[in-house]
């Protein structure tokens, strides 16, 4: 069963035109959560709610110095993930095309082929 928001019901041209514009919506999608989560890490007060030492509030400020190098290890992440997830849809997509039109040993051939597993 395919789900509601499915571009298989348009034609192959009409989904190589609205490829682009999916993918773009999923990268703003991704850009804006990761923006609200980086704001919102920043604003997070993480020092403890007691007096502390000189020493201590120091090494908070520099906890809060290394957030945008997490942040921007984060946002490749996400990217990475989101491309990943984008072609297995796609060859997904594909396959179920190929065995709705009776091509089976094509369409098994291509889900076979899709890996999701983690990578280094």
């Amino acid at each position: 069963m395919r789900p509601p928001f499915s571009i298989a019901k348009f034609s192959p041209k009409a989904r190589a035109a609205i490829k682009p514009y999916c993918l773009a919506a999923v990268g703003a999608g991704s850009v804006l959560s990761i923006l609200l989560a980086a704001t919102l890490i920043a604003k997070t007060d993480h020092a403890p709610q007691i007096a502390t030492p000189a020493a201590t509030s120091e090494a908070v400020v520099l906890d809060r110095k290394n957030v945008p190098l997490c942040v921007a290890r984060d946002t490749r992440l996400v990217s990475a993930i989101e491309a990943a997830v984008a072609d297995a849809y796609d060859a997904m997509a594909k396959a179920r095309d190929l065995c709705n039109a009776g091509r089976v040993k094509e369409a098994l051939s291509i889900y076979d082929r899709i890996k999701i597993a983690p990578v280094r």
